[in-house]
């Protein structure tokens, strides 16, 4: 039978499908270097999906609780002043006007030791991940 994939899961699966067929450039504005790599090679998708909700750490790549809120912010900021204003107005336009979203820095992450593919802190303050 197949595996059963949690919420997390389909969200990673959709992202790595966008990333791999749709437009790879996409990602790497969103989300780390570290992480789209990750995603890339990804084969199971609940782990992914736990690391991406914080549940789950890998020496590969730094996810934080303040960079999900920084991304999930960065992209309501990106909707709201895209498509709030032209919803509100009495006219809306009919048609969709792409508006390319700004690439998000993660603060201190250039910072982070990095030693073949792994973090360094990763390795030592989660030992057995």
């Amino acid at each position: 039978g197949s595996k059963v994939v949690g919420p997390g899961g389909e969200l990673m699966r959709l992202l790595q499908c966008i990333h791999l067929q749709q437009d790879p450039h996409l990602l790497r504005k969103l989300l780390p270097d570290s992480f789209v790599k990750y995603l890339k090679d990804c084969t199971d998708f609940n782990e992914c999906g736990n690391i991406f909700i914080g549940k789950a750490v890998v020496p590969e790549l730094i996810w934080t609780p303040a960079m999900r809120k920084l991304l999930k912010q960065n992209i309501i900021d990106h909707i709201e002043k895209d498509f709030v204003e032209v919803l509100r107005s009495e006219n809306p336009p009919l048609l969709y006007r792409y508006s390319e979203i700004q690439p998000i820095t993660y603060p201190g992450l250039d910072k982070e030791l990095r030693c073949g593919g792994y973090y360094i802190r990763n390795c030592i303050e989660y030992p057995d991940c």
